[in-house]
């Protein structure tokens, strides 16, 4: 065996060649070390915590198999990251980090209905209307279930030591940029607590179309989800959405065509 630190990537070190060096996959040294794909430890621990704390929940994973599952000794995550806490809270900056896209595009997508249409109710119901068949879409077109998307809304789920941060760093925000379209759609104050719960139940309505994709699948007997299917959810969350705003009942004005691969990569 390979002599290597008590940081290693356990069960990837590679063979000593004729020198005793390690080969590709064996970890030198106490900075970095990295896996057989070249990443530092301390990216593996958060990719590998990330899902497990999105699947199981906070409370349900212990550090002995993040671990086992990252193939690192347990000593790295205290040597990385100190603890399972600041372990956690890792995966939640890096989760937070990663949706900044997102975010970035539904305020500046919100922004622009409200400058183009005024608030005239046909062309408000057109616009929100266009804004469901990209970002829902673009949600159930994902070859798989988010993670992050689960881990952040796990950690509001749970009101774990990272409800307060997933609330200014996410979802607070995203509750921010649907507050105004409802405001200008029902004539209400965007303070008031009704507004507030209206803009609430949107963003619940257009993630559920990511963590809803596997019931969909098995219901369905499908393997993967296909176009059909990803539009007739858009529309039924669009309708939903328009009713619940009491905006017309348009139908689309465009052709059907889904969001770019471009777009959804960037979700």
């Amino acid at each position: 065996m390979v002599q290597t630190t008590d940081l290693k990537i356990t069960g990837h070190a590679g063979k000593p060649d004729k020198t005793g060096a390690a080969t590709k996959g064996a970890v030198r040294g106490r900075g970095r070390p990295s896996g057989r794909d070249g990443r530092p430890a301390d990216e593996i621990l958060i990719a590998v915590a990330s899902e497990l704390f999105a699947r199981q929940g906070y409370d349900s994973v212990s550090t002995r198999q993040i671990a086992k599952q990252a193939r690192v000794n347990l000593s790295a995550i205290g040597y990385h990251f100190g603890g399972k806490e600041a372990l956690y809270l890792a995966c939640i900056e890096a989760a937070i980090a990663a949706k900044r896209k997102y975010r970035e595009k539904l305020v500046e997508a919100v922004a622009r209905v409200l400058a183009e249409t005024g608030g005239e109710r046909t062309d408000l119901s057109a616009a929100i209307r266009g804004i469901f068949e990209n970002f829902v879409s673009a949600e159930f077109l994902r070859d798989l279930v988010d993670p992050q998307l689960h881990l952040l809304m796990s950690a509001v789920r749970d009101s774990t030591v990272a409800f307060d941060r997933v609330m200014s760093g996410h979802i607070g925000l995203l509750i921010d940029a649907w507050v105004p379209l409802v405001a200008a759609a029902t004539g209400q104050p965007e303070e008031a607590e009704e507004t507030q719960l209206r803009a609430i139940t949107i963003l619940n309505l257009v993630m559920s179309a990511s963590l809803s994709q596997p019931l969909v699948r098995r219901r369905l007997a499908r393997t993967e989800t296909d176009v059909t299917i990803s539009r007739l959810t858009a529309e039924n969350i669009t309708r939903a959405v328009l009713g619940m705003l009491d905006l017309p009942q348009i139908k689309s004005a465009g052709d059907g065509a889904l969001p770019s691969g471009d777009f959804i990569e960037t979700l």
